[in-house]
């Protein structure tokens, strides 16, 4: 649902946060060695949102895999409308913008008559785009439509649109 990756070894946690925006949509956050971080010539501060601890699959009463993932809020002084994504093919599946509106009907499982355009990278580098309602993205991942929005993201969300 958001950028985001593993911090690379040696690497600062902000310095995942900004280098994932760049390398997942195309988003290229400046820092300087102070620690202030730019965006076009405008400040923009990066907030902390959550740490999520996330397990997966238990043999003998043991985790086979757990991460801590750190969610970070990142508002850029531009509209949605005038970023242009540009997404590494490796990087990611797919890819949906999602008014603050339509999030908050997610998040509160409001029916409504918003429609999503989400964007599909297929092998050959081509962009589908997939008009779908708002509601095949309710409820955590899987939900019935084996979409969703996974369990931290949508803490992470929650925290945000307050």
């Amino acid at each position: 649902m958001t950028p985001g990756g593993h911090v690379e070894l040696g690497e600062e946690i902000e310095e995942a946060v900004l280098r994932e925006a760049k390398e997942e949509v195309g988003i290229d956050i400046k820092s300087t060695k102070s620690g202030e971080c730019f965006y076009e010539d405008n400040e923009v501060k990066l907030e902390p949102l959550i740490l999520y601890e996330s397990t997966f699959g238990i043999k003998e009463s043991l985790f086979l895999r757990q991460s801590i993932i750190f969610y970070y809020s990142v508002k850029l002084p531009v509209s949605y409308k005038d970023i242009s994504i540009k997404v590494q093919p490796n990087e990611v599946d797919n890819y949906a913008w999602i008014s603050y509106l339509a999030m908050k009907n997610v998040l509160d499982h409001r029916e409504g008559s918003f429609q999503v355009a989400t964007y599909l990278l297929q092998k050959d580098r081509s962009i589908s785009e997939e008009k779908i309602p708002l509601e095949r993205l309710f409820g955590p991942y899987p939900n019935e439509e084996k979409e969703g929005i996974a369990c931290g993201h949508l803490k992470a969300l929650e925290l945000f649109i307050k």
